[in-house]
């Protein structure tokens, strides 16, 4: 096989998934909406969060990240973003008050199983993974 031939097979294989509050997701072909909403394909229950707060594509070889207009906003490693983003394992993610991990998932599924095998989300405490901040809230007249 060429060597251009397993690049373009490691690159068809890698997946991705995307973890929050102790709940997992996979970034497929569709995009992958993160919010409150019954309707998003993650869904996370936390006041920071709007219904449909955003999302998570392929593009190309990488994520893509964008906000759908939420509230408290959409955070790449600090800085607010306002357009499309590409993401990668190493970043830090914040949806409001949410933190959330993108992983590089394995393709292939266990042989004994049948599943993609499990990889453990950082070592950080359930209450560490909201930002200790006051949500922002608006008041009415």
């Amino acid at each position: 096989m060429a060597g251009g031939d397993e690049k373009t097979q490691e690159r068809e294989g890698t997946r991705y998934r995307v973890r929050a509050q102790g709940r997992a997701a996979l970034v497929g072909e569709d995009e992958l909406v993160i919010g409150r909403s019954p309707y998003c394909s993650l869904v996370l229950d936390q006041d920071t969060l709007s219904r449909l707060h955003a999302t998570l594509r392929i593009a190309g070889d990488d994520v893509e990240l964008v906000d759908l207009g939420s509230s408290n906003g959409t955070f790449l490693n600090g800085a607010r973003i306002s357009a499309a983003v590409k993401v990668k394992p190493s970043d830090e993610i914040r949806l409001g008050a949410v933190r959330i991990w993108i992983e590089v998932a394995s393709a292939r599924p266990s042989l004994e199983t049948g599943r993609l095998p499990t990889v453990n989300p950082p070592t950080t405490p359930v209450e560490d993974t909201l930002v200790k901040q006051t949500p922002r809230i608006e008041k009415e007249p």
